[in-house]
């Protein structure tokens, strides 16, 4: 499996990439130990280990995360090949607010 999403500086959407190809997500804390609690994309529930098929138009993918260590950063990323990542995010935790959504744009 390649990296399929390309991060987007317009502020219309985070990310895009090519429709119909395949996306898997993981998360990792700095110091803490972070994973994924849920993930959805375009309104369907994704399972582990967390990969979905991108499809057409904006769509949104909301990944809500669990971490041992408030205020940690965990880094948001596509598994791109086994032992391979490529960094999407990163973001403070906070679990009062531990979910993210992000907009991607299947082309």
């Amino acid at each position: 499996m390649a990296c399929n999403l390309t991060k987007e500086t317009g502020g219309a959407v985070q990310f895009s990439g090519q429709t119909g190809n395949d996306v898997q997500i993981t998360v990792a804390g700095k110091q803490g130990t972070a994973k994924i609690i849920s993930a959805r994309y375009k309104n369907t529930q994704l399972a582990k280990p967390w990969k979905f098929k991108i499809k057409s138009g904006k769509n949104l993918l909301v990944v809500l995360v669990e971490d041992t260590l408030p205020g940690d950063f965990v880094k948001l990323s596509e598994v791109c090949a086994p032992g391979v990542t490529k960094l999407m995010r990163q973001f403070k935790y906070n679990p009062a607010n531990p979910a993210r959504g992000y907009l991607i744009q299947g082309n």
